[in-house]
């Protein structure tokens, strides 16, 4: 909230949270570590929430469905009463009109001029046998009222139950888009006011009100009920996602956060990728299957034991002596000198209590308050071009059942995360986002030439990178926000970003939904567009962030200091070979004045008369 007022904005300390690094005050070890298992547990759950709808609605063969006590097998059913397809096959939404179930009392008007003519059931069975029928109209169809499924496969999907499909098919998509809704008023709602309450009470918060409401849609009955209850789980899963990053990621050292946070993610990302083939084949109740598929997210209450208060927050919001308390554990925990971080507190303590009262004691390009505003606007933007790419491919990747195609996609996110380590490693963040952007656009013009030229083959197989690319880039594109923002600013910048990539997901879900058949590619265009278009916007982001920038600060120390040793080693080595030389030079000057006294004594009233004479003819200083 204080990111929209310039004044209290300006009158925040937002650099004695980011003037240390935990390696200096806690070390590094077993009590990072452990943390590290909220990011894989968090990035798991909010990404089997997120398949668990397309899951549990997955296609069932249908057709129109008979009338009740029609005795007569599904077989001869289609062959009767179900027209072709072009491809070949028998219609799934369609049914000759003249074996259309007829509602009681319904009438027929005879197409001659004979008048209305109630039909009865024997009327009914003579007009949709083949061999009876004796009007010219007998192959018109209508579409279906009501449906039959394939038994074997009917129980393991919720299409079946509250019969999602064809001209009902929508329905898939009302909890998907309800549940992106949920979590855009939920992040901004919590964004307004997440850097004023604790990390760890909205952590657990968000995790005990996830669990409940996952627990409400096993039990959902209706379909109402189901999709309200996904609104509500994705309003408490967003919430969760963010501060599952945030809490361990404000305990990392400096040399580890960005690598390690996408570490984790991505294999929390590969593992919900691996759990979802697993699952999907098996042919079970789709209510149990639900519950088998987002059973681990009851890992999340035990895994909160290992997650204490931010100590980066705490300093932020000057609460110094509960700093000092969660230091003083961690220390404990990495065996880690007790007295260091003392000393360190003390020096906090003291800076805070210095600059106490004064407005605006940091003024840097990159604390500034209006530069904070702007770069918060870019990221949202950013949030949601990366978040559009990223559901459209998603969703397009959904209709495709090839087991290979799951299968590539974790190999290529793996491969993906491997490529983005190194480049962390060697250059600065900002420069690997814009690599990312340029890569994500240029895959996506390529999946648009693929889908308008219909190459099938080569549109999966783009679609698969793509789909592997943007997982570690999504991730990338949060970690940098988290960087780039201090610990007073990061949660509610977080939320609000989180809450872009929503909004992103809903108009994604919208253009997929509306576009007309077999013009896929221009979704796909508009995936290119986006990315390209970011790229102006980049350039308003600083070139590094304010670790980068002690980093280097700290590098360019290192060589200063480096430099200087050698340079006193040279002056000391220097003038020990002086002082070496000088040693037989006194000795000879010694024994040749015991030899020749007058002279000497002459030559050196001489020379002291020179210099009154030297000296007379200088300019007084």
């Amino acid at each position: 909230m204080d990111l929209l007022f310039l004044t209290r904005l300006s009158r925040l300390d937002l650099r004695t949270s980011e003037s240390f690094d935990c390696e200096e005050c806690f070390g590094h070890g077993p009590f990072q570590k452990r943390m590290l298992f909220l990011i894989l547990l968090g990035t798991f759950n909010a990404h089997c929430q997120a398949l668990v709808v397309s899951l549990i609605t997955g296609d069932v063969d249908h057709w129109c469905k008979p009338p009740d006590g029609f005795n007569i097998s599904a077989t001869e059913w289609k062959h009767i009463a179900i027209p072709m397809e072009t491809d070949g096959s028998f219609s799934r939404c369609r049914v000759y009109e003249r074996c259309k179930p007829l509602a009681k009392h319904d009438t027929l008007v005879d197409r001659q001029g004979i008048g209305a003519v109630t039909l009865s059931e024997e009327s009914w069975y003579n007009r949709c046998f083949p061999d009876q029928v004796q009007d010219i109209n007998s192959t018109r169809d209508a579409p279906c009222e009501a449906w039959d499924y394939d038994v074997r496969t009917a129980e393991s999907s919720a299409v079946s139950t509250w019969n999602m499909v064809c001209d009902r098919r929508l329905m898939r998509v009302v909890p998907v888009a309800l549940q992106s809704f949920g979590s855009v008023v939920a992040l901004v709602l919590v964004g307004a006011f997440a850097d004023y309450i604790s990390r760890r009470t909205l952590l657990l918060g968000s995790a005990v009100a996830m669990l409940t409401c996952t627990i409400s849609t096993f039990v959902a009955a209706g379909y109402r009920y189901y999709a309200m209850a996904r609104f509500l789980a994705g309003c408490s899963v967003a919430v969760n996602g963010v501060f599952t990053y945030i809490i361990p990621f404000e305990s990392m050292t400096h040399a580890h956060r960005p690598q390690q946070v996408l570490l984790l993610a991505v294999i929390g990302v590969a593992l919900s990728e691996v759990w979802t083939v697993v699952i999907n084949p098996v042919v079970i109740d789709w209510h149990l299957k639900q519950v088998i598929y987002l059973a681990p997210a009851a890992l999340i209450l035990p895994a909160l034991c290992f997650a204490p208060e931010s100590p980066r927050w705490l300093v932020a919001k000057g609460r110094l002596d509960a700093a000092e308390a969660v230091m003083m554990r961690a220390a404990t925990i990495n065996n880690f000198p007790l007295p260091a971080t003392a000393c360190l507190v003390q020096k906090l303590k003291e800076h805070l209590k210095n600059n106490a009262g004064c407005e605006s004691v940091y003024r840097d390009d990159l604390l500034d308050a209006g530069s904070l505003r702007c770069r918060a606007l870019v990221l949202f933007v950013l949030g949601f071009s990366i978040s559009f790419v990223f559901n459209v491919v998603a969703m397009s990747v959904v209709q495709y059942k090839e087991f290979w195609i799951p299968a590539f996609t974790v190999v290529i996110t793996l491969l993906a995360y491997v490529l983005m380590h190194y480049l962390i490693t060697g250059v600065t963040l900002v420069t690997v986002l814009s690599v990312c952007f340029v890569l994500v656009g240029c895959i996506q013009c390529a999946l648009s030439i693929a889908a308008a030229a219909t190459l099938s083959k080569l549109t999966k197989a783009l679609l698969v990178l793509s789909k592997g690319v943007s997982n570690v880039f999504f991730i990338h594109c949060l970690t940098y926000v988290m960087e780039l923002f201090p610990s007073a600013l990061r949660a509610g910048l977080g939320c609000w970003t989180f809450a872009c990539c929503g909004v992103a997901a809903m108009c994604a879900v919208s253009i997929l939904v509306l576009q007309p058949a077999g013009h896929e590619y221009v979704v796909f265009a508009m995936t290119a567009l986006f990315p390209f278009a970011s790229l102006l916007m980049i350039r308003d982001l600083p070139k590094t962030t304010v670790v980068e920038e002690a980093k280097i600060v700290a590098r360019g120390l290192t060589d200063s200091n480096r430099m200087c040793m050698v340079h006193m080693k040279r002056t000391l080595e220097d003038k020990t070979l002086r002082q070496t030389s000088r040693v037989p030079s006194i000795e000879s000057t010694r024994s040749s004045k015991r030899k020749r006294p007058k002279s000497t004594g002459r030559s050196s009233s001489g020379s002291s008369k020179a210099c009154p004479r030297s000296n007379t003819g200088q300019a007084p200083e």
